[in-house]
């Protein structure tokens, strides 16, 4: 998941140069939304999540000295669309699965 990559700016510009020019990043991640307070009234498991975000995610994505500590939560999707966009991305469409978990992005170059 990208929110546990200690640099996922690099890792996602990473994957837009392995893919062919019609290729498409299928990226499963946490379902969040941009705010504390948005994640703590909208998401039944927000305060699980953010415990395993500081036991386990965060140890991750902060072990090394730049690491972006995004978090279990921090990747929600304007982050996506976002960095998805300024790794080179042009076209970005979360797909509509009904999983309480995770969202689901079909990221094309």
């Amino acid at each position: 998941m990208i929110h546990d990559a200690p640099r996922p700016q690099p890792l996602l510009e990473s994957i837009h140069r392995a893919l062919k020019d019609d290729g498409t990043f299928l990226c499963e991640d946490i379902r969040s939304f941009p705010t504390f307070q948005e994640n703590l009234q909208q998401h039944p498991m927000a305060g699980l999540l953010y415990g395993f975000s500081i036991m386990v995610c965060m140890s991750s994505a902060l072990s090394t000295a730049d690491g972006a500590g995004l978090g279990t939560l921090g990747f929600n999707e304007a982050v996506a669309r976002d960095m998805t966009a300024a790794a080179g991305f042009s076209r970005f469409r979360r797909l509509d699965y009904d999983n309480p978990m995770n969202n689901y992005y079909e990221v094309r170059k």
